[in-house]
């Protein structure tokens, strides 16, 4: 009676969960490795569901996949108080109170830290939260901890009569009342009022009480509104405090004795669990004392148990192996391991049969037949032997298929790799099949029946057969079988088919390996035709047929459905492979249950897919046991609709009745964490409030959102997707992995939907979702487009002022450019004119010229002598004026010359223009200081130096009046050579100093100097001298007072040698032509006429312009040759058609075509290319001359030119030819010195002729004198006397020399062996080529190679 009165009171307490078929201890591995300590002082569970752990080593919060661990951090005033956490207890809405051995924390569960910190309250292990959110706490006597949520303040209230050590348990009952048992057995109730007369506490503490027993309280536990306490003598009761009932549930003095003191208690699965410090696990039924209690786990302390709020689940506390979770698993599953049977087995599973008399048959592959009575009785456990029949005889055949037969229940087949055998039911014996038929090779490797009628069966093997049984015979015998081929590759084969399945009418579907697809074979006509047959799809494993019509196709490469049954015209195909979800694409088995679920085997595992909506489950489960399936091992048993599956360790089995009652636990998926590179940001707030919008800078546009599904107990079998509107169309799978990333989302408003899996039986997925927006960077928001237009408006007029401005300013600069222009075009036309009228000049100098050297060879008196000299000092003068002009144009063509840079003595220059300077200076009473080292030296131009001093001290000159002082000083400071030139006079004015060296103003003003007589007056002398210290890498700069002094300073660096180039690469072939001095005409040699001379006279043609030229020319030449005269080009090329002269003498400057493409015509003649030509140009530059030897003149001579060198010139040319024509008519032209011996020509051929035979055949072996005269078409005889006559050698030593020096050669030359080479040059012998190559050149090969390798080196 009192039994049925505790189960009564129970019911009423304790709400009657629903059974399960399982309870065990769930694997926490992964929680346990990422904890910060394995001792769990304390557990709770927020009201999300997330699990958070106290340590000893930091706070823990677990989402089912990772584990976050909060600490002490020094400088972080919102890290933990403490690491030790003691008591972990809800606070108001959003927050946790954390008490730890330093402090007590209010920790938000929002921005996962720590808000408020009280380090003043220490270990506050009794903590209760009333109806308002209010928070209760005591830690110690005559005091009560109250905290105001709404004011979020701590206030210590007076509670006097409250002793810490006297009270068991606080906690807020479920009308929100905060309640205190004592350990004498009062419960009292705390309340608050307010007293409006105290502000600094305005509460006023009162308390009610009742007893509810008559001994001293030991412990007390409370609990879904239920409080368990133990008194002092052990007893554990139940206590009701709103009914004030209490039951007494058990005496433990005996579990206490024995295992020590409780930590604590809960009621799971109707019954008590009962944990201890010290001693481990264990539980007894609350409604009987009979039933002894089961221990769990009695070797680990254990500090705390709590029931799990939203699963059936019990999570456990331990002291050292962190965490344990007992859950009520659901376990549909069956599995018979080969380690389990009483003997040894292997060999994998292939085939299953289970019939009536509840026996399974099992098929291996290597260890024979096992029949197994009453299976079921064993699943997931040892099989004792006297419930196992095993037949040994099947030991070396694999066993690959049984099947009933439907027209003689008493016999199974058996299909094996051997051969066709059956078991009689009725004989409980097993037989083979015998094979009589005429058709070879017997039946072997069976792998599916079907069975059309009692006596015929199709038979799946290497091909298909159909077999003819004569059961008259005992045991039955094969009396007829057919093979069928099918066309492959068009050739007739017998496909290997090992899956095969009938339809029930007329229609076998084989699969076939080797990646043809599957045959639709009619077994009425035999006919077949081929499906999948273009697919890569590899080998078909597994086939089935579901209750429409569906085919079903396990491959190596995923699983195939094919639509529309038996007509072929209306397949539809589909292929599911792995980013479908499936576990692994290699199908080895396919099945139906009995809610039109389809279980596929894997080589990972088993998978679930619903045809309805499409959906993949990947089933997880320790309860399966086997770890990879085998080939075409499936079974579905007709009389209970378990689903048998093989594999590499034993089989499994499905309970789908038990799969379809147990209710899926389904968890809301929460939003927990963003992480945008390490910056992290929780998200509890976006999950409560689902319009909230979760804004993203344009800098985090990459990231990363992680969720959760807080389901402990099969989380792990979680399949999630999602899809990011406006960005993709697609869910994309995550498989298991929570955690979404993406990179550089672009700027716009987002809804990220997620959605999870957990097996495939619910139509519709529940979808999460998460408004998100990037924003746009701050040169794209709104404001930015608005500055943008504003400054776009203020740009646009700040354009249209700009472009006004630089059309004003490009029309000022256009005419400043124009007037530039006509300024630079007047100075280039009075250049350009001065140019051309100096080389004008240059003609009437040379008749001068010509006419003073002819004069001067006469008999003349010293008066005209006197007038001679003056004569010809003027030219000389004259022709540095032109000079002058000339290098001012090559300044301004970048075209002046400087010499190479030489170490030369500018004291000796110094010297002599001082000298000539010194005269002018005395005749004009002008007083001439100078100051120049002595033995000065340094690196400059020589003709470029003079010319600056001499136009220095001429200008200096020039501008001092009589009376005045010229000051010249050179000194070195620095390695720096400086020159001053000092005069006084009227000086320069200071806004004309800018342009001193302006050549445009020097121009303009040439008229300033005309006052002055003594030097020269061009006014180009101070631009000269400024180009050239440039050049010379030196500095010029002017200093002057007004009516003063004017002073001319030049800095020159003692540049390295050669450091200025010659601009002209090519070496200049110049006739040195200097104007003949005074009393010189009996200096130059005199020419022979007679070496002239000749029975033919030669002709010189004259080729200028200019008639007085080619007079005084002519007259030049009269006694040594005769002359043709032409005054231009036209009238020459006339004169040449008619008679070709010995040479031509021709001007550059000339009308109509000049006297470059004349010369150029002439090297372009045949008949005139080899003639002597002599050009007579005034162009003295070197760039012309240069041009001249390049087109191919013999001589270039400048204008004005002395005769005499122009007579020897020609005389030299004419003598040249003469001998050149004497020598080839002579007998001597027909030989040559060869190697110091004077060789006819014929005969140097004839040499010739015989190194080339030897060189075309140097690596001929038969190379020799026969070789040779066969070749040059002639006796060897005669080849020996011809070749002794020639070079007094005989043919052999010939070509034994050149092939030692050929080798010699390629030693040096190439990286060829010395094999090779003697092998090259066509030596057979090895000894005899190291002996000849000694002989000759005194070393080895070897040494050879050495020697000359070191030398180059």
């Amino acid at each position: 009676m009192r039994k049925v009165l505790i189960t009564i009171l129970l019911l009423s307490l304790f709400v009657v969960k629903q059974a399960f078929a399982s309870f065990s201890l769930l694997d926490l591995a992964s929680l346990n490795g990422q904890l910060s300590n394995n001792a769990i002082l304390c557990i709770h569970q927020d009201l999300y569901g997330f699990m958070w752990f106290g340590t000893y080593d930091g706070l823990n919060l677990y989402d089912g996949k990772k584990v976050t661990t909060f600490r002490y951090e020094i400088n972080n005033p919102n890290s933990l108080s403490g690491n030790t956490i003691h008591n972990i207890q809800s606070a108001d809405d959003g927050y946790l109170w954390i008490s730890t051995q330093r402090g007590l924390n209010k920790f938000s569960l929002k921005e996962r830290q720590a808000v408020e910190t009280y380090v003043q309250y220490k270990r506050v292990d009794l903590i209760a939260v009333d109806k308002k959110g209010n928070s209760w706490m005591i830690n110690k006597d005559n005091y009560i901890l109250f905290y105001d949520s709404s004011i979020k303040k701590m206030w210590e209230i007076p509670a006097e009569g409250i002793r810490l050590s006297e009270i068991r348990s606080m906690f807020a009952d479920k009308s929100g009342r905060i309640c205190l048992i004592l350990k004498d057995a009062r419960l009292q109730y705390l309340t608050l009022t307010c007293k409006v007369t105290r502000k600094d506490i305005p509460y006023a503490l009162s308390i009610s009480e009742v007893n509810f027993h008559n001994e001293e309280i030991i412990q007390v536990f409370y609990e879904d509104e239920q409080v368990y306490f133990i008194d002092k003598y052990h007893n554990l009761f139940v206590y009701d405090s709103f009914k004030q009932m209490k039951i007494l549930l058990r005496n433990i003095s005996d579990m206490v004795s024995q295992y020590g003191l409780v930590s604590s208690l809960r009621l799971f699965q109707n019954e008590v669990y009962l944990a201890f410090m010290h001693s481990g696990l264990l539980k007894f039924d609350a409604s009987t004392h009979d039933k002894k209690p089961e221990l769990i786990n009695m070797t680990v302390g254990i500090f705390g148990l709590m029931k799990d709020r939203f699963q059936e689940a019990m999570w456990v506390g331990t002291d050292g192996l962190g965490v344990e979770l007992y859950c009520s698993e659901k376990n549909n599953f069956g599995n018979i391991l080969l380690s389990n049977l009483p003997f040894v087995a292997k060999r994998p599973v292939r085939a299953f049969y289970t019939d009536e008399e509840n026996t399974l048959w099992i098929g291996t592959k290597g260890d024979g037949i096992i029949r197994i009575k009453d299976y079921a009785l064993f699943k997931n456990s040892k099989i004792p032997v006297e419930n196992i029949q095993h037949f040994v005889d099947m030991h070396e055949n694999p066993v690959y298929s049984f099947v009933r037969s439907r027209f003689n229940k008493n016999d199974l087949w058996i299909g094996t790799d051997g051969n066709l055998s059956y078991y009689s039911y009725k004989e409980k014996k097993m037989y083979p099949v015998k094979d009589h038929s005429n058709l070879v090779p017997a039946v072997a490797n069976v792998h599916s029946f079907c069975e059309v009628n009692d006596s015929t069966l199709w038979l799946s093997s290497r091909g298909l057969y159909k077999v003819t049984i004569d059961k008259s015979k005992h045991p039955y015998e094969i009396k007829r079988k057919e093979c069928y081929p099918f066309l492959r590759d068009n050739v007739w084969v017998n496909d290997e088919f090992y899956s095969m399945i009938y339809n029930g009418d007329s229609i076998l579907f084989l699969g076939s390996r080797g990646g043809y697809g599957v045959n639709r074979f009619n077994i009425n006509d035999s006919t077949s035709s081929s499906i999948l047959m273009n697919m890569a799809i590899g080998d078909v494993i597994s086939l089935y047929i579901d209750e429409d019509s569906t085919l079903y196709v396990g491959t190596s490469s995923g699983l195939i459905q094919v639509l529309g049954g038996e007509d072929k015209t209306k397949d539809k195909i589909k292929q599911f492979t792995r980013e479908d979800g499936i576990l692994n694409d290699m199908i080895h088995g396919i099945l139906e249950d009995n809610f039109g679920i389809i279980w596929l085997s894997t080589s990972k595992g088993l998978v679930k897919y619903n045809p309805q909506n499409g959906a993949f489950f990947n089933v997880r489960s320790l309860h399966i046991g086997v770890s990879e399936f085998s080939d075409d091992a499936y079974w579905k048993c007709p009389l209970t609709g378990r689903l048998f599956f093989g594999g590499v360790n034993g089989l499994v089995w499905i309970e789908p009745e038990i799969e379809q009652t147990i209710t899926t636990y389904e968890p809301d998926l929460l939003f927990t964490e963003l992480d945008c590179s390490g910056d992290k940001q929780t998200l509890y707030e976006y999950n409560e409030n689902t319009d909230k919008v979760l804004k993203l800078r344009s800098d985090q546009n990459t990231f990363q959102l992680t969720f959760a599904t807080l389901d402990y107990i099969n989380g792990d079998n979680y399949d999630y997707f999602y899809l990011l509107d406006n960005y993709d169309n697609q869910w994309v799978s995550l498989k298991k992995e929570n955690k979404i990333r993406f990179t550089n989302l672009p700027p716009g408003d987002y809804t990220l939907k997620v959605k999870y899996r957990n097996d495939v039986v619910s139509a519709d997925d529940k979808v999460y979702s998460l408004r998100v927006t990037v924003l746009p960077p701050w040169y794209l928001s709104p404001l930015a487009y608005l500055i943008y237009s504003f400054l776009f408006v203020v740009s646009l007029v700040l354009v249209i002022l700009y472009v006004r401005r630089k059309f004003v300013q490009k029309q000022q600069a256009l005419a400043r450019r124009i007037k530039e222009e006509q300024k630079e075009k007047m100075y280039e036309s009075k250049l350009n004119f001065f140019a051309n009228v100096t080389h004008e000049l240059y003609t009437p100098l040379t008749l001068i010229n010509g006419a003073v050297d002819q004069i001067r060879k006469g008999e003349i008196n010293q008066n005209t002598r006197k007038y001679l000299s003056v004569l010809h000092n003027n030219v000389l003068s004259l022709n540095e004026l032109i000079q002058e002009i000339l290098d001012v144009r090559k300044i301004e063509e970048a075209d002046i010359n400087l010499s190479v840079l030489k170490n030369i003595c500018l004291s000796e220059i110094f010297d002599k223009l001082l000298t000539s300077f010194s005269v002018l200076a005395g005749q004009n009473s002008i007083e001439f200081i100078t100051s120049v080292p002595d033995n000065l030296y340094w690196n400059t131009d020589s003709k470029g130096f003079r010319k600056i001093i001499s136009n220095l001290l001429s200008n200096a000159l020039k501008y001092t009046p009589v009376g005045g002082y010229v000051k010249l000083t050179v000194t070195v400071e620095n390695n720096i050579l400086k020159i001053v030139v000092r005069n006084s006079g009227k000086g320069i004015e200071p806004s004309k100093l800018s342009s001193i060296f302006d050549r445009n103003c020097i121009l303009e003003e040439t008229d300033v100097n005309a006052n002055n007589q003594m030097t020269a007056r061009n006014g180009l002398g101070l631009y000269i001298c400024y180009s050239i210290v440039k050049m010379l890498k030196g500095e010029i700069t002017v200093n002057s007072v007004v009516n003063e002094f004017t002073e001319f300073v030049i800095t020159l660096p003692n540049q390295v040698q050669n450091e200025i180039p010659n601009t002209n690469e090519q070496p200049i072939v110049k006739v040195s032509v200097n104007l003949v001095e005074e009393d010189n005409t009996e200096k130059v040699s005199k020419i022979d006429i007679n070496s002239v001379v000749e029975a033919s006279v030669p002709h010189v043609l004259i080729v200028d312009d200019n008639k007085d030229i080619v007079e005084l020319v002519a007259d030049l030449l009269s006694p040594y040759c005769q002359t043709l005269k032409a005054f231009s080009v036209k009238e020459a090329l006339g004169l040449l058609k008619k008679q070709t002269p010995s040479l031509v003498i021709t001007d550059i400057m000339m009308p109509e075509i000049d006297g470059f493409s004349f010369i150029r015509m002439l090297r372009e003649d045949k008949y005139c290319k080899r003639l002597p030509i002599i050009a007579l140009s005034a162009k003295t530059d070197n760039l012309d001359q240069v041009k001249g030897y390049e087109l191919g003149v013999d001589a270039y001579i400048t204008k004005p030119f002395s005769s005499d060198v122009l007579i020897s010139v020609v005389c030299r040319f004419l003598t040249n030819k003469v001998e050149m024509k004497n020598y080839y008519d002579s007998v001597d032209s027909s030989f040559e010195y060869i190697h110091g011996k004077l060789l006819h020509q014929k005969d140097k051929k004839f040499i010739e002729d015989v190194l080339d035979i030897i060189k075309e055949n140097i690596s001929n072996s038969e190379l020799g004198p026969e070789l040779i005269a066969n070749q040059m078409k002639t006796s060897t005889r005669n080849l020996y006397r011809q070749m002794k006559k020639i070079i007094e050698i005989s043919p052999t030593e010939l070509v034994k020399d050149y092939k030692l020096s050929y080798a010699a050669k390629l030693l040096i030359t190439t990286n060829l062996s010395v094999k090779e080479i003697i092998y090259k040059i066509g030596i057979t012998n090895k000894s005899y080529f190291y002996n000849e190559f000694f002989k000759k050149y005194q070393l080895s090969p070897k040494q050879y190679k050495g020697m000359k390798a070191e030398s180059e080196e």
